[in-house]
């Protein structure tokens, strides 16, 4: 094999339902970084050479989403196989990290920062999306469990990383359940762990 990694495209599993997403072969560059940070593909397995996950490690300080950076860098700085087909069924476990509010909150946007600090300078004007992105995905995980003010706060913090996030379907769905809820849900404390952070903006163009 030619390549330095082999990745094997999976069908995510959630429920009773099947999820396919092809990889996007066109894209290069910043639109295949902006692809990623949607989640555009699906998840993959990667066969890696040993010099690559070296050259590429995971974070030991993240518990959750520490395989964020690693596999853009993957995708980025190395020769790549893609097997654009379904390979395996991806089954998301109930129990899994990802789904315990506390690791998440805290972990999710250091992600983000890992990411940006492997990546060069050109693909930096992504970050403000990329952190809006995660900030959307806070609030829906505390809208899930009933955190209906802290999933208010975060999805407040996505239009202030990127103001035009403001004008996406995901943003104006979320932002009218959270209404609907807190009109008739019984007021309840908003999460310890909400970080501060800053306020950052961006003029990336595109449609979201």
């Amino acid at each position: 094999m030619g390549e330095n990694v082999m990745s094997l495209t999976v069908i995510g599993k959630r429920g009773k339902k099947l999820k396919f997403k092809p990889f996007p072969i066109d894209k290069k560059g910043l639109s295949l970084l902006k692809a990623y940070i949607d989640g555009a593909f699906s998840e993959a397995l990667y066969l890696i050479k040993t010099e690559v996950a070296r050259k590429y490690p995971f974070n030991p300080n993240l518990r959750v989403r520490e395989d964020f950076a690693p596999q853009a860098c993957y995708l980025f700085f190395s020769s790549v196989k893609i097997i654009n087909e379904p390979f395996v069924i991806y089954r998301d476990h109930p129990q899994r990290l990802r789904k315990v509010a506390d690791y998440y909150f805290e972990q999710a946007l250091a992600s983000v920062d890992d990411l940006f600090n492997r990546l060069p300078e050109p693909y930096h004007c992504l970050k403000p999306y990329a952190m809006a992105r995660t900030y959307l995905e806070l609030a829906k995980i505390a809208y899930k469990s009933g955190l209906y003010d802290t999933a208010k706060a975060y999805l407040q913090k996505s239009i202030e990383s990127h103001p035009e996030f403001r004008r996406s379907f995901q943003y104006f769905k979320l932002q009218t359940k959270i209404y609907l809820k807190k009109s008739f849900a019984i007021p309840s404390e908003p999460f310890p762990h909400l970080p501060s952070g800053k306020r950052v903006c961006s003029s990336f163009p595109g449609n979201f």
